[in-house]
């Protein structure tokens, strides 16, 4: 059994005390939990044990550790360091058990009775009944509170405090949030004595292994950093933190979230676009973010209302799309789409330019037989749009008596001029337009030609 995929598994779930995958490991362990739960079954006696004063004194120093209910794993450590060392602390034992039960040096058992009693608890006297003075043995085979029990419970306490140690979580963690594409620092505290080995996992439970997009330091005070280089949206998750000594371990988690500003989804956030007047546009851009951004049109930086003719919809891809509904000349200018969420907001830009007739045609013109006549109008469009001339249905192409005018630069006025007038030329006159946006015709204007009689 791979007790490593195990232990990643479980770390999501913090009443799992250990992982094991050894059988002596498990017996090992179901044996140190027993003898503290036989041990335990009564609150903590803090009566004095009375023996030589230098005795007494150590193994109040030892009660005093064992009292784990008002102190830490951090102040427990500092006490062991402090006090009493392990050797100090088994020797003391010794002694005391060999006191209590009045065990005589020249008993060849001795030694035995008291490994026994440190290995197996105080059950295992029933193997060296004939060792110990009758008295002796009632005494301290009876009740929970007698002084062979008090010794006993403090020793197996200690044992386990020290060898089996839970870390704890120092503090609450603080979820972080941050930008797409900076630095993100997750910072978790533990408490454990000894040091606990600290590891890393993603929300699926996969171990983090540092390499350039993540860094671990843990310090010697148990605080442990996973620095994220670089964060991506899919960094944007739940991490957790697992310290573990030996086969005790607790979790604590972490949430990252990793925010982007509005992003116009388009290679450029400025185009052009035309409309033929009098005919229906529309105009869209796309916004992407982690939040799905609010858009709000302006035309010419000042906020567009929204009525009959601008209607205003919006798809779940983050598509915002402004309608406009028979475009007129004054619609022409530049729509901003402007994308804001809780980190920035991002701006589209389209300039609008509507094809169509500035002025129109004369409705009539009389001219006289042999006499120029001429023709005007404006037409507005970007790029300039394509005029023809026309007579009824037919398009008029220049000759010696025909010109066109074509106007440049800001000039919109287009020219139609015709000298030498003569009775074919009467008829009606139109203007005829072709645009990339599309294509429309002018008013008629009916010419009349009159003779020089």
């Amino acid at each position: 059994m791979d007790k490593k995929s195990n232990e990643q598994w479980a770390c999501r779930f913090t009443k799992v005390k250990a992982v094991l995958v050894e059988l002596d490991e498990l017996i090992s362990q179901i044996k140190a939990d027993h003898k503290i739960q036989k041990m335990m079954e009564e609150p903590l006696s803090m009566k004095t044990i009375t023996r030589s004063t230098g005795t007494e004194r150590k193994i109040n120093q030892l009660a005093e550790i064992s009292d784990l209910s008002n102190i830490d794993s951090s102040s427990l450590g500092k006490k062991l360091d402090n006090t009493i060392d392990s050797g100090d602390m088994l020797k003391i034992i010794t002694n005391e058990l060999i006191n209590i039960l009045a065990l005589d040096n020249d008993d060849e058992n001795k030694d035995k009775i008291v490994n026994d009693l440190l290995e197996n608890g105080r059950q295992s006297l029933i193997n060296y009944q004939k060792d110990i003075k009758p008295k002796i043995y009632r005494e301290q085979m009876n009740g929970n509170d007698n002084e062979l029990m008090t010794l006993l419970k403090k020793y197996f306490e200690q044992k386990w405090e020290v060898e089996y140690v839970k870390p704890k979580v120092d503090g609450t963690p603080v979820d972080v949030t941050c930008l797409l594409n900076e630095i993100a620092k997750l910072n978790v505290k533990f408490t454990a004595i000894p040091k606990a080995n600290i590891t890393w996992y993603k929300a699926d439970s996969t171990e983090i292994k540092a390499d350039d997009h993540f860094q671990i330091i843990t310090d010697d005070n148990g605080q442990s950093t996973l620095t994220i280089n670089d964060a991506t949206l899919q960094d944007s998750q739940s991490y957790t933190a697992r310290a573990t000594h030996k086969v005790r371990f607790v979790v604590a988690k972490v949430n990252l979230n990793v925010k982007a500003p509005p992003k116009v989804e388009a290679s450029q956030s400025m185009n052009d676009q035309s409309c033929v007047i009098g005919q229906d546009t529309q105009i869209s851009w796309k916004f992407s973010g982690i939040e799905k951004p609010q858009v709000t049109w302006f035309f010419n930086d000042q906020l567009l209302p929204t009525n009959d003719r601008f209607q205003v919809t919006e798809t779940d891809d983050g598509t915002s799309t402004l309608s406009i509904h028979q475009a007129e000349l004054a619609d022409q200018g530049v729509y901003t789409a402007r994308a804001t969420n809780a980190v920035d907001e991002a701006k589209a830009k389209t300039t609008l330019n509507i094809v169509g007739f500035k002025t129109n045609l004369d409705a009539a013109l009389q001219v006289t037989e042999g006499g120029i006549m001429t023709l005007k109008i404006v037409v507005k469009g970007t790029p300039k749009p394509n005029v023809a001339w026309m007579k009824g249905n037919d398009e008029l192409t220049a000759n010696d008596r025909i010109q066109v005018t074509i106007p440049t630069g800001d000039d919109d006025t287009y020219i139609l001029t015709i000298s030498n007038v003569q009775p074919k030329d009467q008829g009606e006159y139109s203007v005829k337009i072709t645009h990339v946006s599309g294509s429309l015709k002018s008013n008629t204007c009916k010419v009349t030609v009159s003779s020089m009689s």
